[in-house]
């Protein structure tokens, strides 16, 4: 077995560990009832050669990294430095984290390092767009009644404010008995980022609706008025986000249920209490 120890004052790339060690990120979101949800960051540093490595001081790089000889790209490289200043433009080369202590590598191992980021925020909201579309019907002045009941989808929204964000797995758990409920793959992300991803339907979080349609072929249009009940079976308070919308092929108009008009689409952004319930209804004039 060989070993090379990287001493702290070397200032240049360290080329042989380029191609023997790699590291990539993973990312663990957690969320509770009964506290803010919890956002980790976790960094595997791969050693795939018989050799030990030592570093007294460890900066992880991520970008586009071309090499002239052996691979010919790499997405990250590790190197060491007696100073480093993470303020520069390395023409697309990133810092993305400095381990400030002393770490070794075994040969064909791997390890996880946890990294400290508190300046990223995850706010979960639940959303639903209810789309109006065409009636199948074409005669002349025909009500008709449609009902239905739906479930709201998940949408996770990050904000990062603290540092640039390598591409990498995120794996998403709820409660204190870590539940596996979705997982996700987040793309490179820049300082002040904002990035949104949805994850299925929750069961919780449920929508009934139903939409009485007043038809007149004369006036080429028809009034349709939406009753909403929206309802949380969640024991903690959760964002609400309902959105409708017309068909592409239409032209709509929307209305409260005081006659205000809201324009071409309708949204309602509330927050709803534990196990509770929201009753709303809206108008829209469909131009056809």
């Amino acid at each position: 077995m060989s070993f090379h120890s990287i001493p702290s004052n070397l200032s240049f790339i360290v080329s042989y560990a380029i191609k023997n060690l790699r590291w990539q990120t993973r990312y663990t979101l957690q969320t509770y009832s009964d506290r803010p949800t919890k956002f980790q960051i976790l960094v595997d540093i791969i050693n795939s050669s018989p050799s030990t490595y030592r570093f007294d001081q460890t900066h992880l790089m991520t970008g586009d990294i071309n090499l002239a000889f052996g691979t010919s790209k790499s997405s990250s490289l590790i190197i060491a430095k007696s100073s480093f200043q993470d303020r520069i433009d390395y023409s697309g080369i990133y810092l993305f984290s400095s381990i400030n202590r002393s770490l070794t590598i075994d040969p064909y191992s791997i390890v996880t390092l946890p990294i400290r980021s508190p300046y990223i925020h995850i706010q979960t909201i639940f959303i639903y767009t209810l789309i109006l579309k065409m009636p199948s019907i074409s005669f002349n002045d025909v009500v008709l009644i449609d009902s239905n009941k739906d479930k709201f989808q998940r949408l996770y929204q990050l904000s990062n404010s603290s540092s640039f964000l390598p591409t990498g797995h995120l794996l998403l758990y709820d409660s204190v008995d870590n539940i596996l409920t979705g997982e996700w793959y987040l793309p490179t992300l820049v300082e002040s980022e904002k990035y949104e991803f949805k994850l299925g339907e929750d069961p919780e979080v449920i929508l009934y609706y139903n939409r009485t349609t007043n038809m007149n072929q004369k006036s080429n249009s028809s009034v349709i008025t939406t009753n909403i009940l929206i309802q949380n079976y969640k024991q903690q308070k959760i964002h609400l986000r309902f959105k409708s919308i017309c068909e592409l092929s239409m032209i709509c108009l929307f209305y409260d249920d005081k006659a205000r008009s809201l324009g071409s689409r309708l949204r309602y952004e509330l927050f709803l209490k534990p196990k509770s319930e929201v009753v709303f209804s809206y108008t829209s004039i469909r131009l056809f």
